[in-house]
């Protein structure tokens, strides 16, 4: 069960937003593609990155843990895993390029609009623990934001949705965990998941919502961030932008 907050009285807002990170925020294939390409500082031949891309590319959306790939196909593959790791936070916080490349269009203009609307908001990302920590360690770096400036928790159930309405409390609203947003108490009339996956959505309270992300714009229905982020600074409210996602009949 998670953690609540104790004494001081919540407040209560209309939308807590909660984002995905991988596909979503993170531009998770082009991070594949750096971290692999960094095997080659490591020693490792060219078509060898490239026979790994491949792979891990056809496992797009499967939540594949990097960490497991690389201890299960290289010899010492926790340390070199640790090592281009390491080659990539220290190249993100030497070059500012990099946050353009990492993070889709859009993502530091969401937060910052859901700032400036008063909508608290944190994010769920779904994974191995080392891999999504390390992710979030990234997106950090790459937005310039200490650990307590950016909320986030990693979760072990995929549908973010559905963990929502059967893990908070309802009372007068959904109550916020501490987990998942400890600046203050929380209640939220409504719940926005943003999210790259539609099942991830389906929730049978109707007050659970969903927004469907696709940055590359070729699925009909859902919304890039940069789309996102405009229309709450236009001044639509982030209800209003999503929808109840009924859970498909068995």
């Amino acid at each position: 069960m998670m953690t609540q907050h104790h004494e001081i009285e919540p407040r209560h807002v209309e939308t807590m937003a909660i984002l995905d990170l991988d596909r979503t925020l993170l531009n998770t294939p082009v991070l594949v593609d750096m971290l692999l390409l960094q095997l080659h500082d490591h020693g490792f031949e060219p078509n060898e990155d490239r026979t790994h891309m491949e792979f891990i590319h056809s496992q797009a959306g499967a939540s594949l843990s990097l960490r497991s790939f690389f201890e299960a196909n290289f010899d010492d593959g926790e340390s070199l895993y640790a090592s281009v790791w390491q080659d990539i936070l220290d190249l993100a916080k030497a070059e500012e390029a990099l946050r353009h490349e990492l993070l889709y269009v859009g993502t530091a203009e969401l937060l910052d609009t859901l700032e400036q609307k008063d909508i608290p908001y944190a994010i769920l990302t779904f994974g191995n623990e080392l891999d999504q920590s390390l992710k979030l360690k990234l997106t950090r770096t790459l937005l310039e934001r200490e650990e307590d400036g950016l909320s986030a928790t990693i979760t072990q159930v995929p549908n973010k949705a559905r963990w929502v309405e059967s893990e908070w409390v309802e009372h007068d609203g959904l109550q916020v965990p501490a987990d998942i947003y400890g600046r203050e108490p929380i209640v939220a009339e409504n719940v926005v998941i943003a999210d790259d996956k539609r099942t991830n959505l389906e929730a049978t309270n109707p007050n659970v919502k969903g927004v469907l992300v696709d940055n590359t714009g070729a699925t009909e229905g859902a919304m890039t961030i940069v789309e996102l982020a405009a229309a709450i600074a236009d001044g639509e409210h982030l209800v209003d932008l999503a929808r109840h996602h009924e859970p498909a009949a068995a």
